[in-house]
Formats: structure tokens, C-alpha cells, sequence
């Protein structure tokens, strides 16, 4: 593990410092090492530049902790410096996240952070509800429960919660808002690279890549046959999308000059303004169902949604159709969908999620030639996970300052009489508490209707430019 904090100076006594005019020595030493990195006398111009320099070096050698621990000082400006960065905010950072946002947090000189440093485990549970004690900010991934219990052991200083990911289903707002703390989120970044790997399972499932991939490897490939591997094109056909938003549209766009026919779409109401774009028909959920060759699911996971993809929805698909999931795992029934999938009432399926994560190799999904499964892998490009990890930093240092995060959840708490009031969709849709308008519902509902909360709070997303 990793723990990076403000660089200060050490000073072994008190009158050296005033013996040297101002001149500070300094032992700045690698935690994990027994020797000094760097010693000497340096004024406070020069401690600047060393820790510039270390703080580059910090990144090129992976962030390794490099600490200079202060014993005692007499100049005043130097003093108020090191008062100063001994005050700062203290941040739990859970994941090894890309260095464009550990860069961001290291330069800022605004929090002394702790990391832990690992990509390919997460941080353990017990681990994990040891280190938030007492912390003033955390940044989070998706696979870091934020419940009740994380919480309460954080305590009262935690104000700022910052997750590197679009979905928010592993945070209990709900506890969140009844505490006061703000949440940031990385939306919009990853639309792109999300639209393109869609596009490219709906490929690899429709056109059975990854059976031909196999059967080449292993000395199926034999003479030529007619109809061996043959797949479904998109020439012609109708696509449908499940929840019309940034991304829907963005794999439409991609999917336009592959001569589809036609492109429908189901949400809570009708999105014009999007589906303008992409000269999309609105149609209920059976609809989509009946009429798509190509269904892909774009919606959030919610109450709900959660596995509105089940038997009733495959009963309605083509035996061509091809079902493709990028959203969230919960949105499936996947005994459902296995049924659908071995018995052939559809012919194909491609996840790049699942429930649980990772699926276990034994589940019988896996079993299935006609079933594509990736790990979770949509947002996986360099660009855009950098971009996530810039954002997800610069979000809670925002929120640490008392400042507008770039992209924050807001959330409101709304009357037990709150009006939720769907106009458009479920990005568009609105919620009224006594009449004003508060914001958009986090929530996706088939078919389209208004209601009343049942319960004690509705939180809502902060609206987004589109």
C-alpha cells in the first residue's frame, strides 16, 4: 500500500536552522527505505523546487511514498507552511486509479491523501472501514460498497464522496443525503467509448466472432459449407434502444452508416429532441421487443429497472434477434435469459455485465456459443479512463473547497406528498416537491406515468447538458 501526504521538511534541531541564516536542513527519505533520498541545507525558494522535483518523481515511480517528517523549526514563514499542510483535508483514495487524477490530487497541494495501491484487488472491507475513519474526503470506484456502514465508521468528517463511474447504484444515497455529504460522478466522458465497444459485441455476437475464432483455433475450419457460422446483418434491419440517452444516441450514430433500416426506442415518454438526431421512433417496451432485430439496453439501474429484461420481454423477440446489454447487469434476468438463449427464442446475446462481477466461470451463460460475455470492459480506452480519473479528482477537491463540482449528484429531499411528475423521459423526466420543480428522478418506469412518493425522500440527479 501507498500513503502520500504533503512533503515537509525535517529539521533536527532548531539552532542549526538559525546557525545557517534561514537555511533549513533537510532529510527526505523514502518510507519504505532506510536511507535519505536527499540532505542538505536549502532556504524556502529551494524547498520549493525539491518539492516540485519529488513530486514529479512521486509519479514516474508510481506515487511511491516519499516522506520529509518536521521535528522542529524557527523560521515564521517556513512555520505557517508546514502549519498549513498539516491542516489540510485528508482524502482516502480506494483504488489505483489512472495517473491523470492522482496527478491532479498530488499537484493541487489542497489534500494529503492515501491510497491504496492496487488495480487488481480491491481494497478488503475490514481494510477499507479502518482507513475512512476520521477522513474529510473519499474517491471511490464501483466496486466499493458506500452503504450505511462505511458511513457511520468515516464519521462526521466525511463531506465529500467522489466515484470514478457514470452508475451509482453501489452508493446509498438516501444515507448520503441524510448526512449532508456531496456526491461527484464522471458522466459524458465515457459516452464514446462506450458506443464504440457496444458496436463492437453487437458485431462480434451477431456475426459469432468469437465461434469462429474457436473453431479456427481448434481445427473446426474445414471446406467450405453454406451456411456454417452464418450470422445477422444490420443492413435492413431495425434497431431498438432501451432507454434513449448521450450513449443511445452515440451508438446510433455509429451504427447509421451499416445501412439500418430503421431505429426505434422505448423509455418513459418520448425524447424529440434526441431522437431527432438520430430519426428514432418512440414505441412502448412490448413494441421494442416485437419489432427489434438488434434490442440494446442503455438504461440506468433502478428499483425500477432492475431486471426488466426477464421472460416476459424475450417472449416478445424475434428468434433473430440479437440482445445486447452495456448498462448494468441488475436490468437482467439472466436464468430468464438463458432460457431465452438455449431454447432459441432469440439467437444471441452479448453482456459486457453481469451479476455478479465477476461472473463465476461455472455460471451457465458461459456454457452457450450463442452468448458473448466481456468483463465489464465498455469505458476501458486510455483517453477515457484518464478522463474519468481527471474528472473524479477535480470533482472532490470542488466539493472539498464548498465549491460547484464539474459533475455532482444532487440530492433532494422531497415531502411524503412529492409529486413526481414524468414529462419527457427518464433523463428529461421532472420531479415537483409542493409544486417546484427539483429535479430528474433517478429512476426508469414503463409505461410512462405520474405519481406519488411512498416513501420518506426521492433523490435526484443534478440536471446534465445533453
Amino acid at each position: 500500500m501507498i500513503s502520500v501526504c504533503p512533503l515537509v521538511p525535517m529539521v533536527p534541531e532548531s539552532k542549526r536552522a538559525a546557525a545557517n541564516g534561514g537555511r533549513v536542513p533537510l532529510a527526505v527519505r523514502d518510507k519504505q527505505r532506510t536511507t535519505s533520498a536527499f540532505t542538505g541545507t536549502y532556504d524556502e525558494g529551494e524547498i520549493c523546487k525539491l518539492l516540485a522535483m519529488l513530486s514529479s518523481r512521486m509519479a514516474l515511480r508510481r506515487l511511491q511514498r516519499i516522506a520529509v517528517a518536521p521535528l522542529s523549526f524557527t523560521s515564521g514563514a517556513t512555520t505557517k507552511v508546514l502549519r498549513d499542510m498539516s491542516t489540510l483535508p485528508r482524502v482516502y483514495v480506494t483504488r489505483q486509479i489512472p495517473p491523470e487524477g492522482l496527478k491532479i490530487l498530488q499537484d493541487s497541494g489542497q489534500v494529503q491523501f492515501e491510497l491504496w495501491d492496487s488495480d487488481d484487488v480491491p481494497v478488503p472491507r475490514k481494510e477499507l472501514l479502518q482507513k475512512v475513519k476520521g477522513v474529510d474526503g473519499l474517491l471511490c470506484v464501483l466496486t466499493e460498497k458506500i452503504d450505511a456502514e462505511l458511513l457511520d465508521a468515516a464519521g462526521s468528517n466525511l463531506k465529500v464522496i467522489s466515484t470514478m463511474s457514470v452508475g451509482f447504484d453501489h452508493l446509498s444515497l438516501e444515507e448520503l443525503k441524510k448526512r449532508g455529504i456531496r456526491v461527484g460522478y464522471t458522466p459524458e466522458v465515457l459516452t464514446d467509448a462506450v458506443a464504440e465497444l457496444t458496436v463492437a459485441l453487437l458485431l462480434a455476437t451477431s456475426r459469432r466472432l468469437i465461434e469462429a475464432t474457436h473453431e479456427a483455433k481448434t481445427g473446426g475450419w474445414g471446406t467450405w459449407r453454406t451456411l456454417w457460422l452464418c450470422g445477422y446483418e444490420l443492413a435492413n434491419s431495425t434497431v431498438g434502444i432501451l432507454g434513449l440517452g448521450r450513449i443511445g444516441v452515440a451508438i446510433a450514430e455509429r451504427l447509421a452508416p451499416f445501412k439500418v433500416n430503421k431505429f426505434i426506442y422505448a423509455d418513459v415518454g418520448p425524447r424529440p429532441e434526441l431522437a431527432k438526431a438520430i430519426n428514432a421512433e418512440y414505441v412502448t417496451l412490448d413494441e421494442l421487443a416485437k419489432q427489434s432485430d438488434f434490442l440494446l439496453v442503455c438504461c440506468a439501474l433502478t428499483p425500477e429497472t432492475k431486471e426488466i429484461c426477464n421472460k416476459n420481454l424475450f417472449s416478445k423477440m424475434k428468434n433473430t434477434s440479437i440482445f445486447i446489454n452495456t448498462s448494468r447487469g441488475g436490468v437482467v434476468n439472466q436464468e430468464d435469459l438463458y432460457e431465452a438463449l438455449s431454447t432459441g427464442q432469440i439467437a444471441g446475446a452479448g453482456l459486457d455485465v453481469t451479476v455478479p462481477e465477476p461472473l463465476p466461470t461455472s455460471h451457465p451463460l458461459f456454457t452457450l456459443k450463442n452468448c458473448v460475455i466481456l468483463p465489464h470492459i465498455a469505458s476501458a480506452s486510455y483517453s477515457t479512463r484518464n478522463a474519468m480519473s481527471a474528472l473524479a479528482a477535480n470533482n472532490l477537491l470542488l466539493g472539498l473547497r464548498r465549491q460547484p463540482m464539474i459533475k455532482e449528484l444532487k440530492l433532494t429531499l422531497c415531502s411524503d406528498s412529492a409529486f413526481l411528475h414524468f414529462d419527457r423521459t427518464s433523463a428529461d423526466a421532472r420531479v415537483r416537491c409542493g409544486g417546484r420543480e427539483v429535479g430528474r428522478p433517478l429512476f426508469i418506469s414503463y409505461p410512462p406515468l405520474s405519481l406519488r412518493s411512498r416513501g420518506p425522500a426521492r433523490l435526484e440527479e443534478e440536471e446534465e447538458a445533453s
